[in-house]
């Protein structure tokens, strides 16, 4: 693993680890996202209400690209997951 490249990048990650942008800890069971551009409602999204829609929740901060067996250790002793098939 090269930190050299960017040096602070497990300062931030290790920070983001800790809040709703990179933990799903505090994430509901479920979810209602029938809402706006979302609706299934004609009324409120005339233009794709019949659509078939997902909503993958973005949290990671690593664009879904890592898959370590083993966690990384920041430098706060935080120790950082990279599992985002």
């Amino acid at each position: 693993l090269n930190t050299e490249l960017s040096p602070k990048c497990f300062d931030s990650c290790s920070e983001r680890s800790k809040g709703g942008q990179g933990s799903s800890n505090s994430y509901p069971i479920s979810s209602n996202y029938d809402d706006e551009y979302m609706s299934t409602d004609p009324t409120i999204n005339p233009l794709s209400y019949d659509w078939n829609t997902i909503y993958v929740k973005y949290c990671d901060g690593g664009m879904f690209l890592a898959d370590r067996n083993e966690p990384v250790q920041a430098d706060d002793n935080s120790m950082i997951y990279y599992r985002g098939r």
